[in-house]
C-alpha cells in the first residue's frame, strides 16, 4: 500500500483533501479504508482533511456521522 502514494510521500509537500459526498454510500468504505493509510504514509501533520456531506438520500450521512463519532475517540 505504500507503494500507491511514494510519489507523493516523497514529495514532502502538505496535502489538502477535499470531498464532497452525495449518495457515495456503496464507496465510502474504501474511501474510509485509504484515508488511515495515506495518513500513516504522508503523516497526520501533512494532511488536512475536510469532508462534506451534501444532502443524500442514502446511507452517506449516517456512514460519515458513525465514522466522525469513531474519529473523535482518538
Amino acid at each position: 500500500q505504500r507503494e500507491r502514494y511514494a510519489r507523493v510521500a516523497a514529495a514532502n509537500h502538505t496535502v489538502f483533501l477535499a470531498a464532497n459526498f452525495h449518495n457515495n454510500a456503496d464507496v465510502l468504505p474504501t474511501f474510509v479504508q485509504e484515508l488511515p493509510v495515506l495518513l500513516r504514509v504522508l503523516g497526520p501533520e501533512r494532511v488536512y482533511v475536510s469532508i462534506y456531506e451534501n444532502g443524500s438520500t442514502d446511507r452517506t450521512a449516517v456512514f460519515l456521522s458513525l465514522r466522525a463519532c469513531q474519529c473523535s475517540l482518538f
